[in-house]
């Protein structure tokens, strides 16, 4: 009889152990789904990767890229590895509409065979950028190349192509900077082939 009593009060106390663990691990996740980020897109690691470097071509603190992918100091990378980048989504309170001067400037890259084509949105009307183009991340020793002038004049969501030179036609990642003629902001996107 008593050893049918301890049977039942270990299970029952093996159930409530559970419960508990459950209940903590939910508990100290809450604050991360409380502040977690959306991810805008996603960054294959490649050779000669750095969070540091990451974080520049992305215009993004270090530690949000970090925080966004779960890694702790030395912040070691993989080649191959996928990379979380975060997005800054704000939300007010009251209100759920955005107007459009108030988004965050996009660039999409793409390439056509010997061309690359810029499509971007959220730009300022009657804009010139300096087209800059690399091989690899923003902070590699490669220089800069010079492929062009993009204009905005009535639209702010516009599209161009430019005609990739010849060094630029094999690499598998290039950085494509916008760097706009009056004011000298930088809006920079990778394009991996």
């Amino acid at each position: 009889m008593f050893s049918n009593i301890s049977i039942n009060r270990s299970g029952r106390i093996a159930k409530l152990f559970g419960l508990l663990m459950v209940a903590a691990l939910l508990a100290a996740s809450m604050p991360q789904m409380a502040y977690a980020q959306t991810c805008t897109r996603y960054h294959t690691v490649v050779s000669g990767d750095t969070l540091s470097g990451i974080s520049v071509t992305y215009n993004i603190s270090t530690a949000e890229l970090a925080a966004a992918n779960n890694l702790k100091e030395p912040y070691t990378l993989i080649i191959g590895q996928s990379l979380c980048i975060p997005g800054s989504t704000t939300t007010s309170s009251g209100s759920t509409s955005t107007s459009s001067s108030s988004k965050a400037p996009v660039v999409v890259v793409e390439r056509d065979g010997k061309f690359l084509v810029i499509g971007v949105g959220n730009f300022p009307k009657k804009g010139n950028y300096y087209v800059k183009i690399k091989k690899g991340h923003w902070g590699t020793d490669t220089p800069w190349y010079k492929i062009g002038i993009f204009r905005t004049k009535k639209n702010t969501d516009v599209t161009r192509s430019f005609r990739l030179p010849s060094n630029f036609l094999d690499p598998s990642l290039i950085t494509v900077c916008l760097k706009n003629a009056k004011t000298d902001g930088i809006t920079c996107v990778p394009h991996w082939e």
